[in-house]
């Protein structure tokens, strides 16, 4: 099974530098500025939420309050 990475760090959306298809998958947390700490919960909630329906199988979510946008990576 291959690692997946769960991160508030925007640069690893960056498909050039950082492969999603390299690992099990990037998942990135997308927080309004000066959010609280209960929306960064429901955002890891709702990003557990979608990994029990869905696969992240290397490729890139972008998970935000009401969305999360689904990137597959083509192989190269």
């Amino acid at each position: 099974m291959k690692l997946k990475l769960v991160t508030l760090d925007l640069d690893f959306a960056g498909p050039v530098r950082f492969r999603s298809r390299d690992c099990g998958g990037i998942v990135i947390l997308r927080l309004p500025r000066r959010s609280a700490a209960r929306l960064l919960k429901a955002l890891a909630g709702e990003t557990v939420a979608a990994l029990v329906r869905l696969a992240l199988d290397g490729g890139l979510w972008i998970v935000e309050p009401g969305r999360i946008r689904v990137h597959q990576q083509e192989d190269a």
